[in-house]
């Protein structure tokens, strides 16, 4: 049976289903956790605001994280957690603005994808790590003049040969082929996606009727105590999943028009929730191994980073569902939950700490969690989900901070490392996917860059068919303001209404008060909003390269698609 549409009012807390755990209890996890993130204390000493300018070194504290204690989990595990490296020192001051303008917004993002791209991390190219950074860049490239950085997304997926990861149930291991789904929707080369629709087409076979409690034993990684696969190898047990594989089953629907991709992410976001989902507190534990563990203040432990996953997830899932879908109404209503808490337990100068209700147990800021945050409540007002005035202080301090963190040469700070609980950052301590946070979050505020304050009218495009349709050039008639604009000089820009997405639109020739607007996918019987929005002659719109809109077109009519029915257009608001 499918869940129910306000999902979030029934979900089951986690306090419920544990005791209480006293004082004295917390303390010994916190001297346990104080003893397990010693190196990264010992060398990332101090707190707050001071940090931004006083921490680091002037040469690297070698072995450092060799000599932290060992532990492995998914998602952000299978790595060390909470020992780092560090340099001890003054960090340089701030070296990028925080404007957000499109330039300014462009040169941040240019300069740390650039950085990232010419220092490849160690991690497999198929793996969480990478992928969250590809995520990134699939919206960031289609802003960008360079197609250097579609290029290398592209390059990444043909090096892989498509395929997902090599554990077929592990959410981890599907991540990276929301990037090669990117690549589909510009291409329409069926190579890209078919290893990723198989591996999904073979995971909708399994009944999921498991608990998932976490039973995995560390002194063997992916196995229980009597041997056998831990859960995380089958279900979503652990919150970073939510990021990692249903978003991908989404944009699977979104590429394909097949339903039963959405359907399951569905079925498994929604186990997972009422699993690790605290509706007191509004937040995800990370996994079952959570449930009892307290901070120091006596307060829940509730990761930062595990959140961000998490409402970067649903804002991702959201762009890739329906407006009819039956469960919509429950993921709205979680993400405006999970941003009202989120948003209040921004530190003053706009880091988010790694652990969210104990702040000062790790005093240090940290901009992985940071990116996704900014990023989510940015997708969120400039969707109308969230209210503009209430998010969008804790949306520019959220950019200001991560911009702050990175360094001359556009290398990103303050990430904390591989990990599945709160830990130490350092200044100069980076990963990828804290990139990829960076970029999402560029990406959305150029959006509010470039048309906050602009006028629109937005159309309704109905698929009057029950299948997908794919790339059809759809002709919308201009209202009578926004032919006058375009003859004084204005420029119109379309949006997909769904996803925020940029759409490549332009005039059609010899008929002034008509646009052609590409409409990459509906799903079957779909009805979408398209928003056209009016901007002044001098802004400077994404580049469309020349003639995509009528060679996808023509390409789209070659396929057999434009026998279908054509699509219903019509204004719907000014």
């Amino acid at each position: 049976m499918s869940p129910t549409p306000l999902r979030s009012l029934r979900l089951r807390s986690a306090i419920n289903r544990t005791p209480f755990t006293n004082f004295a209890n917390s303390e010994a996890n916190r001297m346990k956790r104080l003893i397990d993130r010693s190196v990264g204390l010992l060398v990332c000493c101090g707190a707050g605001m001071a940090l931004a300018t006083s921490l680091g070194c002037n040469k690297k504290v070698e072995g450092a994280a060799a000599t932290a204690a060992p532990t492995t989990a998914p998602g952000d595990g299978g790595a060390i957690d909470g020992g780092v490296g560090c340099i001890v020192g003054n960090a340089p001051p701030r070296t990028f603005s925080d404007a957000i303008a499109p330039e300014a917004l462009l040169k941040v993002m240019s300069a740390t994808a650039d950085w990232q791209l010419a220092a490849p991390p160690k991690w497999a190219t198929n793996l969480w790590h990478y992928a969250a950074f590809w995520v990134g860049m699939t919206k960031f490239a289609p802003l960008a003049e360079d197609s250097k950085y579609y290029d290398a997304i592209k390059k990444n997926g043909e090096a892989n040969e498509w395929k997902p990861g090599a554990r077929p149930g592990h959410a981890d291991d599907q991540s990276i082929t929301s990037s090669y789904f990117y690549v589909y929707s510009v291409e329409r080369d069926p190579k890209t996606i078919e290893p990723a629709l198989a591996r999904f087409d073979e995971m909708a076979k399994k009944p999921y009727d498991e608990p998932l409690k976490w039973d995995e034993i560390k002194e063997t990684p992916g196995k229980t105590a009597s041997g056998t696969q831990a859960i995380q190898l089958r279900e979503w047990a652990w919150c970073d999943a939510l990021f990692m594989a249903p978003t991908a089953m989404a944009l699977a629907t979104t590429s394909t028009g097949d339903m039963k991709y959405l359907n399951l992410a569905d079925k498994l976001w929604w186990k997972t929730t009422d699993y690790l989902y605290d509706k007191n507190e509004h937040l995800y534990f990370r996994d079952s191994r959570f449930f009892e563990k307290r901070e120091a203040n006596g307060k829940k432990v509730f990761w930062s980073r595990g959140n961000g996953w998490v409402l970067a997830g649903t804002a991702r899932m959201l762009q890739n569902m329906p407006e009819s879908y039956p469960d919509r109404a429950g993921y709205i209503s979680l993400f405006r939950d999970m941003a009202t808490k989120v948003a209040s337990l921004q530190g003053k100068d706009g880091f988010w700490r790694s652990s969210l209700l104990d702040p000062d147990s790790v005093p240090q800021p940290e901009s992985s969690g940071t990116g996704f945050y900014t990023y989510a409540l940015a997708w969120g007002v400039n969707q109308g989900i969230l209210d503009r005035a209430t998010f969008e202080p804790a949306i520019r301090k959220g950019w200001s901070a991560i911009t702050g963190a990175v360094l001359p040469d556009g290398k990103l700070g303050w990430v904390q490392q591989v990990g599945y609980q709160p830990g130490e950052t350092c200044w100069d301590g980076t990963e990828v996917y804290g990139v990829g946070a960076l970029l999402l979050a560029g990406s959305e505020l150029y959006r509010t860059a470039l048309l906050g304050g602009s006028p629109r009218v937005t159309r309704s495009i109905k698929n009057p068919k029950p299948e997908g349709r794919f790339d059809d050039a759809v002709e919308v008639s201009l209202q009578p303001e926004e032919t006058q604009a375009v003859a004084s000089g204005s420029k119109l820009v379309a949006v997909d209404g769904r996803s925020g997405e940029f759409l490549p639109t332009q005039p059609k020739e010899g008929a002034p008060n008509r646009l052609l607007v590409l409409v990459r996918s509906l799903d079957p019987s779909e009805e979408r909003h398209i928003h056209i929005y009016r901007v002044a002659p001098g802004v400077k719109l994404p580049p469309v390269k020349a003639g995509a809109l009528t060679r996808q077109a023509a390409e789209s009519t070659a396929a057999g698609h434009k026998k279908l029915p054509a699509l219903v257009v019509k204004v719907v608001a000014s």
